[in-house]
C-alpha cells in the first residue's frame, strides 16, 4: 500500500542544538550541567510565589469553608484512619439546638430548615466540623465548591479538593509586615451528598497524604530551614498522623525560625490546592533520572534521531507484513507510518487537527506493545483523551491489561485490587486464528490493482485511472452527447506530446465555438468560400445591400398581392408558392372556377391583379 499523498500527519523529528560547550568541556561538565538544570526545572514546577495557594493560603470569597473549634487530631482520626464522613455545622449564632438530633447532627426537625444546624451535643469527638458561617452562606459555599471540584476532575482528571490540617504564618522578610499563612497537611476529599435538598458531607478519598512540598522548598532555599520532609503520611501507623507531623514542624518554627513565625496546630480549611505537577517533581528527584537517555537529550545537545527505515515515497506493504504487525483498528498510510516509527523507538512528534484519527492511532501503538510483550505508559493532561483510548482498547478486548495510575478514581487500595485481578484473570476464549498468508495474498492483488491503473499507459503519460475518471466526466453531460472513441485511430499509440497537442487543438475549437455558436444556425452556415479578400467584401456588399432591397420589395409585391386576392401575407416559402399558384389561376382565361378566396371577387379585378403583381414577384425570385 502506497503511502497517501495529502496525509493527516506530519512526522516531526524533535531536534536542537544544545549546550556544545558542555559536551565540550568533558563528560563530568555535562552531567553537571544537566543535573542543574534537571534541578532548576524541579523548582519552576513547584511554583514559590505568592500567588500559590500552598505558601499564602486565603480563604476564597465564594468557596471553601473555614473550620473553627475542631481538633486537628480528632478531625484526622475521624475522617482519614477510621474513614469515616464528616458533617458541617453552622455558627453558633445562626444554630438551633435540637436535643432529639443524632450524632451526624442529621436528626429531627434541629434547626428548622437549617440542615447543618448543631446538635445539642457537638463536641469535638463527634462527627461535626463546626464552622462560622450562617447556613444559608454554608449551603452556597459547599455547593461551589463542589462544582469546581467536580470541573477540575472532568477536565484533567485529578482532584484539586484538600482539607489542609495544621497552619505555619510566615513572613517573607523580618520588616514585613504582612503574615504568609501555608498549610502543613493536605488530606485529598471529596463533597457528598444524597440529592439536591440534602446537606453535603466530606469524606477521605483513600488517595495518598501530602505534606507542603511548596513550603518545605521554599523555606530551605530563602531561608535556610529544613521542615520535616516526608513525602507522604503513612496512615497505618498511629505515631505518623497529621497532629505528630505539625508537632515536628512547630519545634523546628520554636528553634529555627524568626521570632513572628508560629504554627497554628488546629488551623482546619477547605480549599483547593494544586497538585498536578507534584508526582513530576517527584520523579524528578530520583538519582537515575540523570542516566536517562531523554532527559539527556532533553537538557544536554538535542535529539538526533536516525532516518525511518521507510521514506515518504516507499510502498509500506513492501516493509510491513501481516504476521508481523498488531493493528487492531483501521489505520491509512501516514498513520502506519507513525505506529512503524513508534514501535521502532524512534522519538517523533505526530501532529494533526482533531477528527484525524490520533487517539485511534495511539490506540494501535499501544496494541502494537501489547502484542511485542511491550509496556507502555500512556499520559495526556487532559482525561478526556485518556478515556477516549480507554474505551477503544475496552471495545477490541485489551482494557483489561490496562492499569489507571495517578486519576482521581485510583488509589493505593484499588491499584492493588486491580493487579490481583490481573493476575489471576483467566485468558479469554481466542478467536479461531485468521489466515495471515491469504490475507497477504490479497493484499498483493490489490496493489497490483493499485499499481496497474495508476500506470501510464503505453507512452501517453494518461493512467486508466485519469481516463476512467474523464469517462465519468464526461458521461455526466447526458446522453445527448456520446463519445465515439473508435473515431480517434491510433489513441493507443499517442504519446503525451501527442495527446497534449490534440488537446490543444480541441480547447482552441471550443474557444471558437463559444464565440460564434453552433455552426448550423450561423448566416454563413453552408458557405464554402474559404477566404474573403477585401476586394471581394465591396462586392458582397452590394450584393448582400441589393438583395435586401429585393426582399423588401418581394415582401411589399406579395403582401399586396395576397390583399388583393384575399389570401393571407406568406410567411414563408410554402405560403410564397401558394400565393401564386393562385395568381396563376386567377390569370388563366380558361379558368372558370376560382378557388374559394377568389370567388368573391369580381373576375376582372382577380385578373388584373394577378397579372399586375405575379410577374413582378416570380422576377424578383428569379432575379430577372
Amino acid at each position: 500500500m502506497e503511502q497517501a499523498e495529502g496525509i493527516s500527519y506530519r512526522r516531526m523529528l524533535i531536534s536542537g542544538d544544545g549546550p556544545i560547550d558542555d559536551a565540550a568541556a568533558g563528560p563530568d561538565a555535562a552531567d553537571a550541567s544537566i543535573r542543574a538544570k534537571i534541578e532548576a526545572s524541579r523548582r519552576e514546577l513547584l511554583d514559590l510565589g505568592m500567588r500559590n495557594p500552598l505558601l499564602n493560603h486565603r480563604t476564597l470569597a465564594a468557596k471553601g469553608v473555614d473550620v473553627v473549634g475542631e481538633s486537628v487530631a480528632q478531625v484526622f482520626q475521624t475522617l482519614v484512619i477510621d474513614g469515616r464522613p464528616m458533617f458541617f455545622l453552622t455558627g453558633p449564632e445562626d444554630a438551633a439546638g435540637d436535643d432529639d438530633a443524632g450524632e451526624n447532627g442529621a436528626g429531627g426537625d434541629a434547626g428548622g430548615d437549617n440542615p447543618y444546624a448543631r446538635p445539642a451535643a457537638a463536641n469535638q469527638s463527634d462527627r461535626n466540623l463546626q464552622t462560622g458561617e450562617p447556613a444559608a452562606n454554608l449551603q452556597k459555599r459547599l455547593l461551589n465548591t463542589f462544582r469546581d471540584a467536580n470541573t477540575s476532575i472532568q477536565e484533567t482528571g485529578v482532584n484539586t479538593l484538600f482539607l489542609a490540617l495544621g497552619m505555619l504564618r510566615w513572613y517573607e522578610a523580618d520588616a514585613s509586615g504582612r503574615a504568609r499563612n501555608a498549610p502543613l497537611v493536605l488530606v485529598p476529599v471529596r463533597l457528598e451528598r444524597t440529592g439536591a435538598r440534602e446537606r453535603f458531607t466530606i469524606e477521605y478519598t483513600g488517595d495518598e497524604l501530602g505534606v507542603n512540598l511548596s513550603l518545605l522548598e521554599k523555606i530551605r532555599g530563602d531561608f535556610g530551614i529544613a521542615l520535616p520532609g516526608q513525602n507522604v503520611l503513612a496512615t497505618e501507623d498511629a505515631d505518623s498522623d497529621a497532629a505528630s507531623y505539625i508537632d515536628e514542624v512547630a519545634e523546628v518554627v520554636r528553634q529555627s525560625a524568626p521570632p513572628r513565625w508560629a504554627v497554628a496546630p488546629d488551623w482546619i480549611s477547605l480549599g483547593f490546592f494544586s497538585f498536578n505537577k507534584l508526582l513530576m517533581y517527584l520523579d524528578l528527584a530520583h538519582p537515575a533520572i540523570e542516566d536517562n537517555a531523554i532527559l539527556g537529550s532533553l537538557f544536554g545537545d538535542g535529539f538526533r534521531e536516525p532516518p525511518s527505515g521507510i521514506g515518504d515515497g516507499d510502498h509500506l506493504d513492501d516493509h510491513l507484513s501481516p504476521q508481523d504487525t498488531y493493528h487492531v483498528l483501521d489505520a491509512d498510510s501516514s498513520q502506519s507510518l507513525a505506529i512503524h516509527d513508534a514501535t521502532g523507538g524512534r522519538n517523533l512528534v505526530i501532529q494533526g487537527p482533531p477528527g484525524t484519527g490520533k487517539s485511534q492511532t495511539i490506540t494501535n501503538i499501544i496494541a502494537e506493545a501489547v502484542g511485542r510483550g511491550q509496556r507502555v505508559l500512556f499520559v495526556s493532561e487532559k482525561m478526556a483523551a485518556l478515556e477516549v483510548v480507554k474505551r477503544r482498547l475496552d471495545s477490541i478486548g485489551l482494557g483489561g491489561a490496562c492499569l489507571e495510575l495517578h486519576s482521581h478514581k485510583t488509589n493505593k487500595r484499588q491499584t492493588l485490587e486491580e493487579l490481583a485481578r490481573t493476575l489471576d484473570r483467566q485468558d479469554p476464549d481466542a478467536p479461531p486464528p485468521l489466515d495471515l498468508d491469504d490475507l497477504a495474498r490479497t493484499r498483493h492483488r490489490l496493489n497490483e490493482y493499485s499499481q496497474a491503473v495508476n500506470t501510464p499507459v503505453g507512452a501517453s503519460g494518461v493512467t486508466p485511472h485519469d481516463a476512467f475518471g474523464e469517462m465519468l466526466r464526461l458521461a455526466e453531460t447526458g446522453p445527448n452527447n456520446p463519445v465515439n472513441w473508435q473515431q480517434f485511430t491510433g489513441i493507443h499509440e499517442w504519446s503525451g506530446d501527442d495527446f497534449r497537442r490534440k488537446r490543444e487543438v480541441v480547447d482552441e475549437l471550443r474557444q471558437r465555438l463559444e464565440r460564434t455558436g453552433v455552426p448550423a444556425q450561423h448566416p454563413f452556415y453552408g458557405c464554402r468560400r474559404r477566404a474573403l479578400l477585401p476586394a471581394a467584401q465591396g462586392q458582397l456588399r452590394e450584393k448582400i445591400e441589393a438583395a435586401a432591397r429585393a426582399l423588401a420589395a418581394l415582401a411589399s409585391a406579395s403582401e399586396s398581392l395576397a390583399a388583393g386576392l384575399s389570401f393571407p401575407a406568406p410567411e414563408d416559402a410554402a405560403g410564397l408558392d401558394s400565393l401564386l399558384t393562385g395568381a396563376r389561376l386567377a390569370d388563366g382565361a380558361r379558368i372558370t372556377i376560382l378557388p374559394s378566396p377568389l370567388a368573391s371577387r369580381p373576375a376582372a379585378d382577380v385578373r388584373r391583379m394577378a397579372h399586375e403583381y405575379a410577374p413582378e414577384i416570380v422576377g424578383l425570385l428569379t432575379g430577372q
